[in-house]
């Protein structure tokens, strides 16, 4: 939809083209698909140097509930920044 069509025109190319910077996409595919990720990834503040997220605040709203659900929450909410890019619906 709107939010791959937005990655793939403009978002890798700033942020993997010209900031140079390593990406791990994730497509999410069902309901909680982040909630799960999110709160399950193992040391996600040192894994990552932050989220962008690239969707509706539906999207947002797992995320941040994933975070919260971890028992490194805190850390996580301070070491890693969410970038938010409006990408669902029209």
């Amino acid at each position: 939809g709107k939010a791959v069509k937005f990655w793939n025109n403009v978002a890798r190319k700033v942020l993997c083209d010209d900031a140079n910077h390593v990406v791990e996409l994730v497509r999410t595919s069902r309901r909680n698909h982040a909630l799960d990720m999110v709160s399950g990834y193992l040391d996600l503040p040192n894994a990552f140097k932050g989220i962008i997220i690239i969707s509706g605040d539906g999207l947002v709203y797992e995320v941040l509930q994933g975070i919260m659900a971890r028992r490194d929450w805190a850390k996580c909410a301070q070491q890693l920044p969410l970038g938010v890019i409006p990408g669902g619906s029209d």
